[in-house]
């Protein structure tokens, strides 16, 4: 009776996830109240699948990638590609694949692909380069860079979680290397020449670097001592070639006196008073506009008038000794020093933030320059950008603009001060412009977690689920992550995936399902040679793979292996590691493997383009694994 409750509803399961009749939450939680019900599993053991080490390990991993990616990790990876773009657009393609490959090893396959993807499209984008050729193999690089290591991908983690619930010794971080490694190492060769007779380089149209729909903004950015690039020209910096800010115009610092801006500021309240516009203010001195602004030299202090969107302007966080540059002037003490904190700093701060504000026509800011509106706003909050439509633009130094009806004001200045502007009748409406929070400082200190995790799991100081959780609550404690940001990182449905299908893998082992399909497969006299048998085993993952998440595989064929090596007298190892390799083997369909799904939108990819370029993969890693497993694990019981 419990063979036939646990055959029943491993067929269903397989049939509701493969077809997608349910939502994946009300399968997987139904397994357990199932095999509850049904007396196959106790209470207790029916629902023990979400207190299990390795579900706890994989949510842990999903924590310690979020702090990898809030303390610009990723992003200054992104830097070094988009200098290798520049200097050798040759090497981008195969950088990005080694560079995923990598990373997927010691971050999750799924993780690594998600914080990537944008990356690589924002610089195929600025390379004019179509997206179709890439994503797929960079997807593919993730799999197999992330089948070389325990943590590399969720699968690893199950295997090596059951091995061990059997009273096996798991297996540790790198015992999965020489296998994943080698099938990355033949994968990459086989993308490498393979890659332009599938994808067409010229295929489609690169996308522009600046999207149509986003609005622009006239800033003034101040160049500070400690800039980088100080000595070259606008076009060859960053800010041109990585960023794609527009510069109208560059002029030196010429900050009005004290005496100036108190004169402004008297006038421009007697006109508010009286309801009119202000007279012209003591015009500041600045450089006539040159035929080719974008050739200037950037020098300290100098004040560049350039044109970006919101997207570019976070862009700016990159980089150090830019600061920007208020077009309403405070009036500073005589003798007193402006100080305007850093960029980069600014947009890492989660207390400060940018806004869009439309003039409210009863403001009476309509008909005024912009530099004498200081005494409207909260002293804290700076109006540093505006946007107006280019027919209407007005070149020059925005100090000296008069607004207009329709002019779209970008503001900055702490959270609660900005939004209590919302509570006033200056504006029309106001739009926060919310972003992700970063921490660059604490980059060095993710990067020495994440290298403890591994390296405790190298010379088995902690078991992987002690240390990935310590590792996991480090993170928060050293403020690379904020409480809410590690639990909005977690995949909620992977966890309840896991916790809902261990205990279907306890049940098959329990009730001795594994042992008759063991039996099956070895009737013939045991003529089967553990060669063949292990062959046998990885098609079949391979084959379920195709349809079915890969955990749910490695849940329904560990027990299978298990029982295997128990009838056949062998040493389980190179069975399961069998079954943990084949498991990562998803290159046939686009829903076979989360990174799939997430390269499939973004690439405009057909069913058969994973196909046509997944088949000869699959067969190459298949004859890779054959080979290279039973060297690295003898069939023989130690």
């Amino acid at each position: 009776m419990p063979i036939i409750v646990v055959t029943s509803l491993t067929f269903f399961v397989i049939v509701l996830l493969s077809m997608r009749l349910l939502p994946l939450e009300i399968v997987v939680l139904g397994v357990p109240v199932v095999l509850s019900l049904t007396g196959v599993l106790s209470l207790e053991k029916a629902f023990a699948g979400f207190s299990e080490p390795a579900v706890i390990a994989i949510v842990s991993l999903f924590i310690l990638s979020e702090g990898l990616s809030r303390t610009k990790v990723v992003r200054k990876v992104a830097l070094l590609l988009d200098s290798l773009r520049r200097r050798h657009p040759v090497l981008l393609v195969p950088a990005i694949l080694g560079t995923v490959g990598l990373f997927s090893m010691f971050l999750n396959d799924t993780g690594t692909t998600a914080l990537f993807l944008p990356v690589v499209l924002s610089l195929l984008k600025e390379s004019r380069l179509p997206e179709k050729p890439l994503l797929l193999p960079m997807g593919y690089a993730a799999i197999l860079g992330g089948s070389a290591t325990l943590i590399g991908t969720s699968s690893n983690i199950v295997v090596s979680g059951y091995l061990e619930g059997q009273g096996y010794h798991p297996f540790r971080m790198f015992d999965f290397f020489p296998i994943g490694a080698g099938a990355f190492l033949l994968g990459l060769v086989y993308l490498g020449l393979t890659g332009k007779r599938f994808f067409r380089w010229t295929e489609g149209k690169a996308t522009p670097a600046i999207p149509q729909e986003e609005r622009t903004f006239d800033l003034e950015l101040v160049l500070g001592a400690d800039f980088p690039y100080l000595g070259k020209r606008f076009s060859e910096s960053p800010l041109k070639t990585q960023t794609g800010l527009s510069l109208r115009i560059a002029h030196p610092s010429g900050i009005l006196s004290a005496r100036a801006r108190a004169q402004s500021f008297l006038r421009a309240s007697w006109d508010w008073s009286r309801k009119i516009g202000p007279p012209n203010a003591p015009p500041m001195p600045h450089t006539p506009k040159s035929a080719n602004p974008e050739g200037e030299v950037m020098v300290q202090g100098l004040h560049l008038h350039v044109v970006a969107t919101l997207s570019q302007l976070h862009k700016l966080g990159d980089l150090r000794g830019l600061s920007l540059l208020p077009v309403q002037h405070s009036l500073p003490a005589p003798g007193e020093e402006v100080i305007r904190p850093p960029l980069d700093r600014l947009l890492e701060s989660e207390d400060w933030i940018l806004a869009q504000a439309m003039l409210s026509p009863r403001s009476g800011m309509i008909g005024r320059k912009i530099s004498s509106l200081h005494f409207l706003l909260p002293p804290d909050v700076d109006i540093v950008g505006i946007h107006r439509e280019e027919s209407r633009r007005i070149p020059g130094e925005l100090s000296d603009l008069t607004l207009e009806a329709g002019d779209l004001l970008l503001i900055q200045g702490p959270r609660r001060a900005v939004e209590d502007l919302s509570g006033r009748n200056l504006f029309l409406y106001l739009d926060l412009f919310e972003r992700e929070t970063f921490r660059s400082d604490k980059a060095l200190i993710a990067l020495g977690i994440l290298g403890g995790v591994v390296l405790s799991n190298v010379f088995a100081w902690l078991p992987l689920t002690l240390s990935a959780v310590s590792g996991a609550i480090l993170m928060v404690l050293s403020g690379c992550l904020t409480i809410e940001e590690a639990k909005n990182a977690i995949e909620w449905r992977v966890v309840m995936l896991l916790g809902g299908l261990f205990p279907l893998g306890w049940a098959i082992a329990q009730t001795g399902l594994g042992q008759l399909i063991a039996g099956l497969l070895t009737s013939q006299g045991h003529t089967l040679s553990p060669t063949l048998l292990l062959a046998l085993l990885m098609g079949t993952t391979a084959l379920m793979v195709q349809f079915l998440s890969h955990n749910l595989v490695a849940l329904i064929m560990a027990p299978i292996a298990i029982a295997l090596s128990r009838v056949l007298h062998l040493s389980p190892y190179p069975l399961m590691m069998g079954v943990a390799f084949s498991a990562t083997m998803a290159f046939l369909t686009p829903f076979s493997h989360p990174v799939n799904t997430l390269t499939w939108g973004p690439g405009e990819y057909r069913f058969s383009d994973y196909t046509r370029t997944g088949a000869a993969l699959l067969l190459i890693a298949f004859l890779w694994g054959l080979f290279e497993i039973p060297r690295r694990f003898p069939f023989g019981l130690h």
